[in-house]
């Protein structure tokens, strides 16, 4: 699967790696590795800018809110179904919240919309190499 590191950007007081994959959709690793930072992993391949950073913008969020603990999981789920997750804050949490996820984005929007355009141009000329095949 073809990644492409975008850059590691302040989220709060850590930091976090922005990676662009193949595909779509978007997930966040608290523990990628070994004396590694966290991760936020975006699939690349929508048509509109919009798509992407609603990824980055959901993925960002969810992080941040897990780190402040308002992440809740249903005890009684079986099978730990990542999209049961609950959302609980005081209007003091969403307001860090918010901040945190600012100053990442702040950081990273120019990169990421640098190297998803990029992406997008690599990605029209592999077409026309195997329509010309």
């Amino acid at each position: 699967m073809k990644q492409v590191s975008v850059g590691v950007y302040e989220i709060g007081f850590e930091q976090c790696q922005l990676v662009l994959r193949e595909g779509q959709g978007a997930e966040f690793y608290l523990v990628p590795g070994k004396g590694k930072v966290p991760r936020i992993k975006l699939g690349a391949d929508y048509e509109k800018w919009e798509s992407l950073l609603s990824c980055v913008i959901h993925e960002a969020m969810e992080l941040v809110m897990f780190r402040h603990g308002c992440r809740f999981d249903p005890s009684a789920d079986l099978s730990r179904d990542h999209s049961a997750y609950m959302f609980v804050m005081a209007h003091t949490d969403f307001s860090d919240v918010c901040a945190t996820v600012a100053e990442f984005l702040a950081s990273a929007l120019p990169d990421l919309s640098a190297a998803w355009e990029k992406w997008g141009k690599d990605a029209k000329k592999r077409k026309r190499k195997r329509r010309k095949k």
